[in-house]
């Protein structure tokens, strides 16, 4: 330890010494134990910061998967009420041109009996 170069003056016992050297090493003490929680909480102040844009970074890639979801679905469904369109005209014009044969049939039938 080191040695104290202070003298003591006169009106300073020895015990009062030696509460004044305790209140001091009960100072450093706090001083060392407040160091220690800044220390330990800016680490975790630094954690939680990093664990944060870590979560950004992921919350926007899934949201970015999910925007390209959306839009591949709604194509597809674009798709597919395209095709379907497509496929109700060509069944309303298969439907015109059964009804159209089956005139012709019926037509030909017809002549068919009244000729015989």
């Amino acid at each position: 330890m080191k040695q104290r170069t202070e003298t003591t003056t006169s009106n300073e016992s020895n015990s009062d010494m030696i509460e004044r050297v305790l209140e001091e090493l009960s100072i450093k003490h706090m001083e060392r134990c407040i160091r220690k929680r800044d220390q330990i909480e800016q680490e975790f102040t630094k954690q939680i910061e990093h664990e944060k844009a870590a979560l950004t970074k992921e919350l926007k890639l899934l949201q970015s998967k999910n925007e390209e979801n959306v839009q591949r679905k709604t194509s597809r469904l674009n798709e597919i009420k395209s095709r379907r369109a497509l496929l109700e005209k060509q069944r309303e014009a298969l439907g015109k041109k059964i009804h159209q044969e089956l005139g012709n049939y019926i037509g030909k039938l017809q002549s068919l009996v009244e000729s015989n």
